[in-house]
């Protein structure tokens, strides 16, 4: 019984931190993002958020949609929740963000934030669309946490 109180009595001594109690602080909310793309007057990006049924409780992911520019500053955000087999998205229009010393391109990531472990699940996909005729140009890809 020694070993063990004498062992447990250097392992608090040489902690680096101090001998006080705090309460448990909130996990980190995770994020995934797209690379940094881009689009020209005339065209849109899409963020999309689906919460797939996966066999699990019913539980609503709660999330944060974003596009920012390329120095990390918010363009666009939306907080959302969604519950299973839901879907939503979030557009960034070229005219949004765009300003004259980007001579014509928008630079942007597309990030979602997930607030919540039900969001285990989720899956995000990044798309880029052409206004005058709705077609999807360019698919970026599918994010999952």
């Amino acid at each position: 019984m020694r070993h063990i109180l004498a062992l447990g009595l250097v392992t608090a001594l040489a902690s680096p931190g101090p001998l006080v109690l705090t309460a448990a602080a909130a996990p980190p909310r995770t994020s995934v993002s797209s690379p940094l793309v881009g689009i020209v007057e005339g065209q849109r990006a899409h963020l999309t958020l689906t919460h797939p049924v996966n066999n699990k409780k019913a539980e609503t992911c709660d999330a944060v949609l974003a596009f920012v520019d390329d120095q990390g500053r918010t363009l666009k955000q939306q907080a959302v929740r969604i519950g299973l087999g839901q879907g939503t998205f979030l557009a960034l229009d070229w005219s949004e963000g765009a300003t004259a010393n980007q001579r014509g391109r928008l630079h942007y990531r597309a990030v979602v934030t997930f607030g919540s472990d039900a969001c285990n699940a989720a899956i995000a996909g990044h798309e880029m669309i052409n206004n005058a005729d709705e077609k999807t140009t360019v698919f970026i890809g599918v994010y999952q946490e």
